[in-house]
């Protein structure tokens, strides 16, 4: 993921991204702006739609109304004369083809006025009762009238005399007309095309009781505005407003008053524009405007930048891993920009350079691995002149004490040599063979240090290991130091033939952590080698072997050595036996030095070339 975020592609996006926030939140606002009109625009045609559907029931209501005012003034005037009350109300029914009753009821709920010249007594009726105590206008759907028998339309009007309350004058309209009317509401337009029709229209009076519905009352309840009465929305002076019905569906509602203050209706619509649909569409202008500008950005990134950057960081790469020429990589092209051309003539530029200051060191190196193989091979020369003419000055020597320090002296020149004549001969000079090494000081202090019938033969178990040349030197010489000090020692512990001596240079592995102290953490925590070098103790090696003396010289040595190798020295001497052990820390090699050639798990060297007359324990 991280590696994601910090590409060049995923930041352009992102600023681009932000720089198109702006853009995007605008363009949100300006669609939700329209849709928002849209659907404004829609309520107020449905609002059109519903005032259109409910003209008819308007002017038939008003009628009625006007009707009931013109039979209440007149009814004043005709209390005493019912037959001629009861011709005025007959009159009216007669005249209009929606009316079924007029008719004049006293505050005692008695009707002697009416349009059927009857005596009605209307005692216990739910509408006189509401007249007699609000004594206002109002209208009522009855589902079965006293008088007619069937579902009517009452209409109430109060009748006064000088301030005195007289009855009121009721006119019944046919449930027939009323539902004739409800069921042909906006079903086709002028033009004979089909239109939105409304789920339902309902005529309900100020106080919320339902007139007329074509649902049934608990369909009705499920379509009406969630969380909202009939009462509330007279008085909230809302015409058309969309919203959740009480079974939770989306619908719009616009609501006219066909007599304000008595009788309203409202129709109910489908929305058929739900609300996650508009967010939707809002939405998806500026989502494809980002989506095409981030493909736009990442094809110009892509052709203008990547491909000419991955070109040049491969050239670089194929550089860096050694390909020193450069017209095998493939170059940035020159329909690239101009600043990536400037890069690439920058890079070629650097990596001539680069090769140019590579040729002088290699020139220069080469001339100082000639100079020091020179150097050593100089000194090794000069080292075996003073050997040939400390060899001259042993034979002209007239004492054995003599002739053994010079020959001791000797030997440790001849080591020094060795170590030189390794490291001109070797393919690096920064390393030297260990085996090797040894393998030339052996043969050179046993030769001198045994008695040719000494009867004895070398055990060499030296692994083929590097060492630096600041160890090769001190090694070298603790080696020719522990061989002529074993030769010192030496003997036949159990008669003649049974003297040995065994040489040991082996690596060990780091000490584990919980084994390691604080004082040889250091030690223990690299690798480490020891040099081992052992004889036995016994009877002399031959009647004429005396064997050498230094007065201590030669421990002194022995012990300066492995000071200077950072070792630890150990002597264990017994009865048979004589055996000297150092353990050192090997020292990091040059990054790039060979390792030994030895093959995987192979500890011990074949033994090495030694004087014939030491392989056969003769004298030569």
């Amino acid at each position: 993921m991280r590696g994601i975020t910090q590409s060049l592609v995923f930041r352009v996006a992102v600023m681009l991204s932000v720089a198109l926030l702006p853009v995007g939140i605008i363009a949100l606002m300006q669609t939700a702006n329209v849709s928002r009109q849209a659907s404004e625009l829609n309520r107020s045609a449905l609002f059109g739609r519903t005032v259109a559907d409910v003209e008819d029931m308007r002017d038939m209501l008003h009628g009625g109304f006007a009707s009931a005012r013109v039979l209440a003034t007149s009814v004043v005037g005709l209390r005493s004369d019912p037959a001629a009350c009861s011709d005025l109300m007959r009159q009216l029914v007669d005249r209009s083809v929606v009316y079924t009753l007029a008719m004049f009821i006293d505050e005692n709920h008695q009707s002697i006025c009416n349009s059927n010249a009857e005596t009605y007594d209307l005692q216990g009726s739910a509408f006189a009762d509401t007249m007699a105590r609000d004594r206002v206008p109002m209208a009522d759907l009855i589902k079965k009238g006293r008088v007619s028998g069937f579902e009517v339309m009452v209409l109430g009007y109060p009748v006064y005399q000088d301030g005195v309350y007289l009855g009121f004058v009721s006119i019944s309209i046919g449930g027939d007309d009323l539902s004739q009317r409800e069921t042909g509401v906006g079903t086709t337009t002028s033009a004979g095309e089909m239109e939105q029709k409304p789920i339902d229209l309902v005529t309900f009076t100020e106080g919320g009781k339902v007139l007329l519905s074509d649902l049934s009352a608990e369909a009705l309840e499920g379509e009406l505005p969630k969380d909202v009465s009939l009462k509330a929305l007279v008085g909230g002076g809302v015409t058309a407003f969309s919203g959740e019905s009480a079974a939770g569906k989306p619908r719009i509602y616009t609501l006219v008053a066909i007599i304000p203050g008595l009788v309203y209706a409202m129709a109910i619509w489908e929305d058929k524009s739900p609300s996650g649909l508009r967010w939707f569409s809002a939405a998806l202008f500026p989502m494809l405007m980002w989506l095409i500008s981030l493909g736009v950005a990442y094809i110009a990134v892509h052709r203008l930048v990547l491909v000419h950057i991955r070109r040049l960081r491969a050239r670089m790469i194929r550089f860096a891993a050694g390909h020193r020429s450069l017209r095998g990589s493939d170059p940035v092209s020159d329909r690239a920009t101009a600043e990536f051309r400037e890069m690439n003539e920058t890079f070629e530029s650097m990596a001539e350079t680069i090769l140019h200051d590579e040729a002088e060191l290699e020139d220069g190196l080469h001339e100082k691995n000639l100079l020091l193989r020179e150097v050593h091979h100089r000194v090794k020369n000069n080292l075996q002149l003073i050997a040939s003419i400390m060899n001259m000055e042993i034979r002209k020597a007239q004492s054995d004490e003599a002739r053994t320090t010079l020959r001791r002296i000797l030997d440790r020149v001849m080591g020094l040599a060795t170590v030189h004549s390794s490291l001109y001969q070797t393919s690096r000079l920064s390393i030297v063979h260990a085996n090797t090494l040894l393998a030339a000081i052996l043969r050179q202090t046993l030769s001198t240090a045994l008695p040719k019938d000494a009867g004895v033969r070398p055990n060499l178990e030296i692994e083929s290991l590097t060492l630096a040349p600041e160890q090769a030197v001190p090694v070298a010489l603790l080696t020719t130091e522990a061989v002529t000090n074993a030769t010192k020692h030496m003997g036949h512990p159990d008669g003649p033939g049974t003297a040995w001596l065994t040489i040991k240079l082996e690596e060990l592995e780091p000490a584990p952590p919980e084994e390691v102290s604080e004082v040889e953490d250091e030690m223990a925590a690299r690798s480490r080698a020891r040099l081992v070098v052992a004889n036995s103790v016994g009877a002399p090696l031959s009647r004429d072997f005396t064997p050498p003396s230094s007065a201590g010289l030669g421990s002194q040595l022995i012990r300066a050595f492995a000071a200077q190798l950072g070792g630890t020295l150990t002597i264990d001497e017994k009865d048979d036996s004589y055996q000297l052990s150092i353990t050192f820390p090997i020292e990091d090699q040059p990054e790039g030095a060979p390792e030994a050639e030895i093959a995987p798990g192979e500890k011990t060297v074949p033994p090495m070339s030694l004087p014939e007359s030491l392989r056969r324990g003769d004298a030569s």
